[in-house]
């Protein structure tokens, strides 16, 4: 039996079914379509059957959570089922941390947020207790910052953002100082002692000496307001929405549906500087004026990319359907264009996987709602080799940035001779030095030098260029 149906003879058997005659029971016969079938011819060993599916394959009930296993997708036997829906997920400390709506997990209560040990995946007696929907988390020492749409936490009257114990699940004394007209909480990004918290807000202080919109910076530890305040503009506007944002390198990268941010003009993706709030020079459309319906719905900064997801066509100037690749220094638009259609919800990587929530077809094959994809490293047809040393320190291009106060070595290699620059910027994204201008270099082992005297000590990126391959990284100048 083939045709449009999810139930038949007694069981759940969509589009495709066997039924034992007389009686017309559901054999245990089912190849599970994606949809419906309009051809089902069976022969001696097999059944040839043809339709309007994507997909046959063995599908199995997960609700609200669900493992995978990272090579080959494979479901995993983890079921915590909830009776709701999860929005937000936290990996901190060998835990899983899970926010959104619902009221239970595994049978157990656990109202909107619960944690999991990730080796075995048991739901643990961390009860907060928050009263409505989770939306977003984030984790500094003991503290879970909880942001969302809710009026308690604990039997506390908290509304919309908490910081909640992570060994004991209880509500902690941290409450953001700030009264407020309207709020809502979608994002949160912490770097430092700051919390960056984004959403439909309106927030001000007593006397209304302060007022935030969208985005407000709170000290982690105090819940004390910083001056840093990107938009000045008026409340209730729904000029803005902002979904996503991530903390790194002194920029507070901010994703979401909007046209101005910090003062420039930026269409739903800006970096701000975290301690002025000014928008930096970092701008993937050059300050062209928006020319689709552009939100940015995820964001993940790399130290070789900033990869951004959503509803788009186009960005900066170039076609990009959903999913582009970003200079992490400039905004340019890398060379990769994926073939996506569905949209992207959500982005992470995983070993050098970067998956991708929210798809309905990636490079023209059906990928339902997640997708891999191999993540190379950043392109480089030279296959450059740096390192910086100053100090008595080195560092390699590769890792974690090493300090220097007054001198630098920046040491490369070429595999084959190459047209190679190297450029230095600041976190606005100005252009600070140009150690090595545009020239050609033979194959082989070259160093420049690098005086940072008179810099301000903070995060700069060094940008190798060959051939039109480039290759950024980090390099901190400490006083």
């Amino acid at each position: 039996m083939g045709g449009e149906f999810n139930h038949i003879g007694g069981a759940t058997q969509p589009f495709a079914a066997e039924l034992r005659l007389p009686g017309g029971e559901a054999t245990a016969w089912s190849p599970t379509l994606g949809g419906p079938a309009f051809l089902v011819r069976p022969a001696a060993r097999d059944v040839l059957v043809g339709g309007a599916f994507a997909q046959i394959q063995p599908w199995a009930h997960r609700h609200g959570l669900a493992a995978l296993d990272a090579p080959t997708g494979r479901l995993l036997d983890w079921d915590p089922e909830t009776d709701g829906y999860v929005l937000t997920l936290l990996i901190d400390g060998g835990r899983l941390f899970a926010g959104g709506n619902f009221g239970l997990v595994a049978g157990q209560p656990r109202h909107h947020l619960a944690s999991f040990a990730t080796g075995t995946g048991a739901l643990e007696d961390w009860v907060p207790g928050v009263s409505e929907v989770v939306r977003t988390l984030a984790a500094r020492g003991p503290s879970i910052f909880v942001g969302g749409d809710f009026h308690s936490v604990d039997g506390q009257l908290i509304p919309d953002l908490a910081a909640v114990d992570r060994d004991s699940g209880h509500a902690l004394a941290w409450r953001a100082d700030w009264l407020d007209v309207f709020r809502i909480v979608t994002a949160l990004a912490v770097h430092g002692d700051h919390l960056y918290v984004g959403g439909p807000l309106y927030a001000h202080n007593p006397d209304f000496s302060m007022i935030r919109n969208f985005l407000v910076d709170v000290s982690a530890t105090t819940g004390a307001w910083g001056a840093w305040n990107p938009v000045a503009g008026p409340p209730f506007s729904t000029d803005y929405q902002i979904d996503t944002m991530v903390a790194q390198d002194g920029r507070v990268f901010v994703a979401g549906s909007f046209h101005e941010l910090g003062g420039a003009a930026r269409n739903g993706l800006a970096a701000v500087d975290t301690l002025t709030g000014h928008t930096t020079a970092w701008d993937p459309d050059g300050g062209a004026p928006p020319v689709d319906a552009r939100e940015i719905q995820a964001l993940l900064a790399l130290p070789d990319r900033v990869l951004v997801g959503g509803l788009f066509s186009q960005i900066g100037g170039q076609p990009r359907t959903d999913l582009a690749s970003l200079d992490p220094v400039t905004g340019a638009v890398q060379p990769w264009s994926p073939r996506l259609d569905g949209g992207v919800t959500s982005l992470c990587v995983a070993g050098r996987r970067l998956y991708l929530g929210g798809t309905t077809m990636a490079e023209g094959f059906p990928r339902v709602g997640l997708t891999a994809y191999r993540l190379e490293t950043a392109p480089a047809t030279n296959a450059i080799a740096a390192v910086a040393t100053g100090g008595g320190s080195m560092l390699s291009i590769h890792l974690t940035p090493s300090s220097v106060s007054s001198r630098a070595t920046l040491a490369f290699r070429l595999a084959a001779a190459a047209d190679v620059s190297l450029e230095v910027f600041d976190v606005q994204g100005r252009r600070v030095a140009t150690p090595l201008p545009q020239q050609t270099l033979p194959a082989g082992e070259h160093s420049v030098d690098l005086r940072v005297d008179g810099w301000s000590a903070g995060v700069y990126f060094c940008r190798f260029t060959a051939s039109g391959a480039s290759l950024t990284r980090r390099l901190l100048v400490d006083r």
